[in-house]
């Protein structure tokens, strides 16, 4: 079994999203933070990711299988102790309210579409130091469309 560590990504994401979108990655931000600070079943996971789009999955969890996000959150807590999630988690409440603010500001700004920046948390092997999951931990607008 891997010990896993956290750090800061040091590349950021370019995402073109509507107000909606957002909204969604946001949420997904929200499960994650939750599901790094408590182990949720694999039937919680389902029922709370279930109803996301593939490009949400993508986009908030590095791939759009559930079974793949299940293994990665199953293996982060067996690799890692709350003093690594915890503060990884409150990093992704922030991409969860940045993705939230953003899509509110897009509404008020009629914005159809949103170009955002998105910076990564990234879970990595301590001994081999390969980041093997990356989640959202903050995000900036760069152009309302």
């Amino acid at each position: 079994m891997a010990t896993y560590n956290q750090r800061n990504g040091t590349t950021t994401t370019t995402l073109i999203l509507t107000p909606a979108q957002l909204l969604e990655r946001g949420y997904a931000c929200g499960c994650a933070a939750d599901f790094l600070r408590t182990r949720p079943s694999d039937a919680t996971v389902r029922s709370k990711l279930g109803h996301l789009g593939l490009g949400t999955l993508t986009d908030v969890f590095g791939t759009s299988s559930m079974d793949t996000v299940i293994k990665r959150i199953g293996d982060i807590h067996a690799g890692s102790t709350s003093l690594v999630r915890n503060p990884a988690a409150d990093k992704i409440d922030k991409a969860d309210k940045d993705f939230s603010d953003n899509s509110r500001y897009a509404i008020d700004r009629g914005a159809k579409l949103v170009t955002v920046a998105v910076g990564h948390v990234e879970f990595y092997n301590a001994v081999t130091g390969n980041t093997t999951y990356k989640i959202p931990r903050a995000v900036s607008v760069t152009k309302y469309q």
